[in-house]
C-alpha cells in the first residue's frame, strides 16, 4: 500500500514538473520568495515544496535543481536542508492529510537569504586578471 501510495506521488510529481512553468516565468527571486511565503504561511505542503523548488532555482540562478540532499554543494545552510527534506518526508510519508506548519522553512529561508547577503557585502569581488 505504501509502495503505492508513494508511486502516484511520484507520478503526480513528474506531471506538475512538466507542466510548471519554465523558472524565468516567474522573473526574479523576490518573486518566487513572496510565493513560497505565501505558502508556506498557508500551510499548504506541496505548494510550498513547488515553490520552494522555484525559489532554489532563483535563488542560485540554476536551472536544473539538485535534489535537496545536494543542496549543501550550491552553498545553502544545514538548517535550510534540514527543513527541505523535513517538507519531502511530510509530503511522502504515509501521514497525508495531517497538518503541516511552514513557519520553519520560512525561518530557514530567511536565513538562507540573510547569509547571502552578508556574504555579498563581504565579497569586495574578483581581482583583476592582470596587474
Amino acid at each position: 500500500v505504501l509502495y503505492l501510495r508513494a508511486r502516484q506521488q511520484l507520478q503526480r510529481a513528474s506531471v506538475d514538473a512538466l507542466t510548471s512553468p519554465p523558472p524565468s516565468a516567474i522573473g526574479n527571486e523576490s518573486s518566487a520568495y513572496d510565493a513560497l511565503r505565501r505558502a508556506c504561511q498557508s500551510g499548504d505542503a506541496t505548494g510550498s515544496y513547488q515553490a520552494l523548488q522555484q525559489w532554489c532555482r532563483q535563488y542560485w540562478n540554476i536551472t536544473v535543481l539538485p535534489g535537496f540532499e545536494q543542496l549543501e554543494s550550491i552553498g545553502a545552510c544545514a538548517e535550510l536542508i534540514e527543513q527541505a527534506l523535513g517538507l519531502q518526508r511530510h509530503l511522502y510519508s504515509d501521514r497525508e492529510g495531517t497538518a503541516w506548519d511552514g513557519a520553519t522553512l520560512l525561518h530557514a529561508i530567511d536565513r538562507q537569504r540573510d547569509l547571502g547577503r552578508q556574504q555579498d557585502a563581504g565579497e569586495p569581488g574578483l581581482p583583476p586578471l592582470y596587474g
